[in-house]
């Protein structure tokens, strides 16, 4: 009787002892897949490469706020703000260089055939990364970037770059211009402005900017 005893205490202890194991071992790998997944997709260069980290802002989102001088009657010489997809080269091959899918009625292009230059803004919000790392939009380490300069057509072989950029990027594009004529434009950059960390911001070199290989 106590051999029996004996025998059903040590199978019920090990069985409960094999389950908390399992459990355990089941916690930790959903735990660990959850931790890879945080930024796996966005990982920012350290702060102290800025160049870099331009390119990657550049590069790792796919809207941005566009900034001109109004020629709109209403608003006219006043800053006027727009959003635009964009995109700098399809997913593994950055450019630098901002492309846009436009159409003549668009404010913002109306605004550049007056003669407007335009800056152009994006935030590392845009990504999870601010978010997975309890950082505010505003916060200095959810960085932001601000290029400036001249919107351009985009023409020669480079415009079936740009639109076959455009369209693996933003599919949707393609239908666009089943209504409107919609064509490539691009940012002929000047300034290149970035805030990514605390200390303030940096003003990149042009040709440090475009030099970053990803």
């Amino acid at each position: 009787m106590l051999t029996a005893e004996y025998a059903f205490r040590f199978i019920t202890n090990f069985m409960i002892m094999n389950a908390v194991a399992k459990g355990a071992a089941l916690v930790l790998a959903v735990f660990t897949i959850t931790v890879q997944g945080i930024g796996s997709r966005y990982s920012p260069p350290p702060h102290s490469e800025k160049a870099k980290t331009a390119r990657y802002l550049a590069h790792n989102t796919d809207w941005a706020v566009l900034g001109t001088i109004s020629s709109l009657d209403n608003i006219k010489g006043r800053p006027f703000t727009n959003v635009a997809s964009f995109c700098d080269g399809p997913v593994g091959n950055s450019t630098g260089v901002p492309y846009f899918y436009v159409m003549g009625q668009d404010p913002t292009v109306k605004d550049v055939i007056q003669g407007s230059l335009v800056s152009f803004t994006v935030s590392e919000a845009i990504t999870d990364y601010c978010k997975d790392s309890s950082y505010d939009p505003e916060d200095p380490r959810c960085a932001r970037l601000t290029l400036s300069g001249k919107m351009v057509n985009v023409t020669g072989s480079e415009k079936d770059f740009a639109i076959d950029s455009l369209f693996s990027r933003h599919p949707e594009m393609k239908e666009w211009s089943i209504a409107h004529s919609f064509y490539p434009t691009k940012l002929v950059i000047d300034v290149v402005w970035l805030l990514d960390y605390f200390g303030g911001v940096t003003w990149i070199p042009v040709e440090d900017y475009f030099k970053v290989q990803l």
